[in-house]
């Protein structure tokens, strides 16, 4: 599926943030936001999935670390632009999510459900792959992430 291209294919953000000197931590829980990218005017909804940068074969949910200068919002839309070269508007806040990783780290997603208003050509993390797919197909994807279908699945009750 194909949105319509931005009036400017290059999105603004060419450089994804590094480190973890800024990133928010509740004790030692890292906070992260965590999207479900979609186009809602579509017939039959879908979802955007990228591939994981540590794992190229896997696909995942735009997610990231949220910051010290920015709202968790801004967080949202940060990520979904430099991960997923998407320009969207928050429609839907999902909530929290804590989980424990596979390293045994605790994590606290907050969730959102963004519209997709651009697609960019060219965006700061264009190595991955991004795909538009159903929410079905979506979940099985994702199934190895039980903590990125429990946002999925909270994104598909919100939308219907």
């Amino acid at each position: 599926m194909e949105l319509p291209k931005a009036t400017a294919t290059v999105s603004p953000l060419q450089q994804s943030r590094a480190g973890r000197e800024q990133q928010r931590y509740d004790g030692k829980t890292r906070l992260l936001a965590c999207v479900a990218i979609v186009d809602a005017s579509a017939p039959e909804r879908r979802v955007l999935l990228i591939s994981s940068s540590k794992r190229p074969d896997e696909w995942i949910l735009p997610k990231g670390g949220w910051e010290s200068d920015e709202t968790i919002e801004e967080c949202a839309l940060r990520e979904a632009e430099e991960e997923a070269g998407v320009q969207g508007s928050v429609i839907r806040d999902l909530g929290e999510l804590d989980f424990v990783n596979t390293k045994g780290s605790a994590h606290r997603l907050y969730g959102f459900v963004l519209q997709c208003i651009h697609q960019y050509d060219h965006w700061a993390e264009q190595s991955r792959r991004r795909e538009w797919v159903s929410f079905d197909e979506a979940l099985v994807r994702l199934e190895q992430r039980p903590e990125l279908c429990a946002i999925l699945t909270r994104a598909k009750s919100a939308l219907t």
